[in-house]
């Protein structure tokens, strides 16, 4: 049960610690309460951190193998994480939840005014999902940024498949690199980039706002306001199945 700042913290130091870190297979975290992560709304937040409490200072390690992946279960309450900042610049996988796997959930949760900026797999909830992730219920405002690739407003780096329903973006996302010869921007109002055999993308209920921006050299920038970027080494078929979605994205 996470009721404090420090507790948030911790939660995130578990699920980021390298091959060390805690899966919790089969079990749920709840947050029991309304944490305030920092007190300034999101419009004045300083880019520099200046006076911010930065949680991706905890996410010491990433995890990068499925067998050290979140695959549990977190059960917001309907109760909100207001004023997460998250940066790590020079650094892939940020996000509350840096990387996903088998089954994971994440339901019933609130992200108010949050600041999240990396380089790649950088997403408003999940840095990279793998394999079967269900988000029910979640509302995320954001103002996301990449300094390379695979940035999302919801997820950055979509393999295999996700299930999103009833959730609810509003987001300022921005993707910024500009190489002419090392991959290619993608930034989407939903998933950044979609790099895996056979994904599928279910969305039912869910409202996209706000505001996605690629900036890059020639031919290297694409944006969407639901997927940044599909692969061209995605193989298979490629399953999107929408209902009821409501795109309100400026580009």
């Amino acid at each position: 049960e996470l009721r404090t700042v420090e507790e948030l913290a911790g939660f995130m130091q578990l699920i980021s610690n390298g091959a060390n870190s805690v899966t919790f297979a089969g079990k749920t975290i709840s947050l029991m309460n309304d944490i305030v992560v920092n007190t300034m709304a999101l419009d004045n937040m300083d880019e520099d951190g200046v006076g911010l409490v930065n949680l991706a200072e905890v996410q010491t390690s990433i995890p990068t193998n499925a067998n050290s992946q979140f695959r549990g279960t977190f059960e917001g309450n309907n109760y909100s994480i207001i004023g997460l900042y998250l940066k790590r610049t020079n650094s892939d996988f940020c996000a509350l939840f840096p990387s996903t796997v088998d089954g994971a959930r994440i339901q019933n949760l609130k992200l108010k005014d949050a600041y999240i900026s990396g380089n790649r797999r950088t997403g408003g909830l999940v840095g990279q999902s793998n394999t079967n992730l269900t988000i029910d219920n979640v509302k995320v405002n954001a103002n996301i940024r990449a300094s390379k690739w695979e940035v999302g407003g919801l997820i950055g780096e979509l393999n295999q498949s996700a299930t999103i329903n009833n959730t609810d973006l509003n987001n300022q996302i921005l993707c910024t690199y500009t190489s002419t010869t090392d991959g290619a921007n993608s930034a989407g109002g939903v998933v950044g980039n979609i790099n895996s055999a056979n994904p599928s993308l279910v969305m039912n209920n869910v409202v996209v706002a706000g505001t996605v921006e690629s900036i890059a050299s020639a031919s290297q920038g694409n944006a969407g306001g639901i997927i940044g970027l599909v692969r061209e080494g995605v193989t298979g078929n490629f399953t999107m199945k929408l209902n009821q979605v409501d795109l309100q994205v400026n580009p």
